[in-house]
């Protein structure tokens, strides 16, 4: 089965969020690019409903580890993908798991 994507203004609309709501939390990094939303052109964004449904629920919890070393990396994990950062933000290792 395939997974819907939906824009910013329809997502909004099922949450029943405002539209600016939906930003701010790509803005505070609560939704990740790549797990919860896609980018397939400068001005568009495409949420994955799947993903901001396991957000809701609470199953797709992201933990961030606080721990930070000499070089400042972070990392992230949720039940389907570990990321990697590192001090610019970039990702180092994807890691399906």
């Amino acid at each position: 089965m395939e997974d819907a994507y939906l824009t910013p203004d329809e997502l909004s609309k099922i949450l029943k969020f405002k539209k600016q709501s939906i930003y701010n939390l790509i803005h505070k990094k609560v939704f990740i690019l790549g797990i919860h939303y896609y980018k397939p052109s400068y001005k568009k964004i495409l949420f994955k409903l799947s993903a901001v449904q396991k957000w809701i629920e609470g199953n797709g919890n992201i933990s961030v580890n606080s721990q930070f070393d000499n070089n400042a990396n972070i990392s992230i994990i949720d039940d389907d993908y570990e990321f990697k950062f590192v001090k610019n933000e970039t990702i180092k290792n994807l890691i399906n798991i």
